[in-house]
C-alpha cells in the first residue's frame, strides 16, 4: 500500500457561499464531513488547513488535525504549499488535495489517485472522465492529454474543438475518434513541487480561464491524468441536498440562482418557488408562477428511492424550462 497524506484547504469565506465550510449539515459542519471521508481512505494522516479559528476550533472539536494557514492565498495549492513547509514533510512524500466541500468524496478515489501519481512519477496528477454532455458550459473543465496520458491543457471552452462537428451548436455530433473528458478536481502532488509552487509566477492564461492549473502546465511541469468510466458523485445533488444535506440544499440554490440570474431574464428571484423533487429519472421539478406550476426536468441528476422530498430554495424562471433547470444543475454542482 503506497502512503500518503490527505491535505483539506478550507477557506472561510466563499463567493457564492459565504461560511460554506461551517454549514450545519444533518447536525455537522460541512467540513467534518469531508474530512470524515477522507479519513477512510488510506491516507496515514488527514489534515484540514484552514484561514479561519472558527474552522479549527471546530476540527479540533471533532478530532480531526487542522492547522491555521494564511488569509491571505489565492489557491488551494498555495495553502497546501504552506502546510508541507510548516510541517517539514519529505519531498518524496504524497499529499492528496481534497476539496472542503466534497462530503460525498470516495476513499476509493483517493486511493486510486495516490497510486497513479506514485506509478507515473509525475509531480502532479489530476483525474478525468468521459461526458457527451455538457460539453459546451464554460463551469465543466475539459482536458486534452497526449498518449503518455499526461494534460496538454485544460479550459472551460469545447476542448478539442471538433470543426466538423460543431458547426451547429444547438445540435453538436461529438468526435467519434476520441472522448470529451470532464476535468475532476482533486489533485496529487509531490511535496517536492509544492515547495517550488509558491515562487512560480502568475501566468497570463491561467487568468484567463481562472484555473491554476494552468501555472503548472505554463511552467513547464507534467500532470498526469487518470481517467476512469465510473465519475465519482458530485460533491451536491438534488437527491444528495434532499435527503443528506437539507440545510446545504436551501443555500445552494438560492446561491445558484444569485450566479446565474443574469442569464435568466423575466421573472425576479421571489417568482418561482421550488416545490419538491419526484422521484422519477427525469428529475422533474415544479415551479410556482403567480397562482400557477410548471413542471421542469433537470437532466442529469436522478433521485434515488421514494420520498426524495422536498429540497428548499428560491429560482427563476422565465425561459425555456429546460434551461432553467441545467443553468441551476450547473451552479449547484460548482459549488
Amino acid at each position: 500500500m503506497n502512503k500518503f497524506k490527505v491535505i483539506i484547504p478550507a477557506r472561510m469565506q466563499s463567493t457564492r457561499l459565504p461560511k460554506k465550510m461551517i454549514l450545519d449539515v444533518c447536525g455537522i459542519p460541512l467540513i467534518i464531513h469531508t474530512a470524515k471521508q477522507a479519513l477512510k481512505s488510506n491516507a496515514t494522516d488527514v489534515i484540514v488547513a484552514t484561514d479561519h479559528e472558527d474552522i479549527f476550533c471546530i476540527c479540533q472539536k471533532y478530532k480531526i488535525n487542522a492547522i491555521m494557514t494564511s488569509d491571505k492565498h489565492t489557491s488551494g495549492t498555495d495553502r497546501l504549499a504552506e502546510v508541507v513547509k510548516k510541517l517539514n514533510f519529505h519531498d518524496d512524500e504524497i499529499i492528496i488535495n481534497v476539496q472542503g466541500d466534497e462530503p460525498l468524496i470516495e476513499p476509493e478515489l483517493i486511493n486510486a489517485l495516490a497510486d497513479f501519481i506514485i506509478k507515473k512519477g509525475n509531480p502532479i496528477a489530476t483525474i478525468a472522465h468521459p461526458i457527451t454532455e455538457d460539453v459546451f458550459n464554460p463551469n465543466i473543465v475539459k482536458v486534452v492529454m497526449d498518449i503518455q496520458q499526461n494534460a496538454l491543457y485544460f479550459s472551460r471552452a469545447p476542448i478539442p474543438y471538433y470543426r466538423d462537428g460543431y458547426q451547429n451548436i444547438q445540435h453538436p455530433v461529438l468526435p467519434s475518434q476520441l472522448s470529451i473528458l470532464r476535468h475532476i478536481g482533486i489533485y496529487a502532488y509531490s511535496v517536492d513541487f509544492l515547495k517550488k509552487y509558491t515562487f512560480l509566477s502568475y501566468s497570463p492564461v491561467e487568468a484567463i480561464e481562472n484555473l491554476e492549473q494552468l501555472r503548472a502546465l505554463y511552467h513547464g511541469y507534467k500532470i498526469a491524468v487518470l481517467t476512469t468510466t465510473h465519475p465519482p458523485k458530485p460533491g451536491v445533488t438534488l437527491n444528495d441536498m434532499s435527503n443528506l444535506l437539507p440545510d446545504y440544499a436551501n443555500i445552494a440554490i438560492r446561491e445558484a440562482i444569485v450566479e446565474f440570474n443574469n442569464k435568466i431574464h423575466g421573472f425576479s428571484m421571489y417568482d418561482a418557488v421550488l416545490t419538491g423533487v419526484e422521484t422519477r429519472t427525469s428529475s422533474p421539478v415544479r415551479i410556482k408562477r403567480g397562482n400557477d406550476y410548471q413542471s421542469i426536468n433537470i437532466r442529469g441528476l436522478y433521485p434515488a428511492g421514494e420520498g426524495a422530498g422536498y429540497a428548499g430554495g428560491i429560482l427563476s424562471a422565465g425561459v425555456d424550462g429546460i434551461k432553467v433547470a441545467e443553468a441551476i444543475a450547473t451552479a449547484i454542482l460548482s459549488l
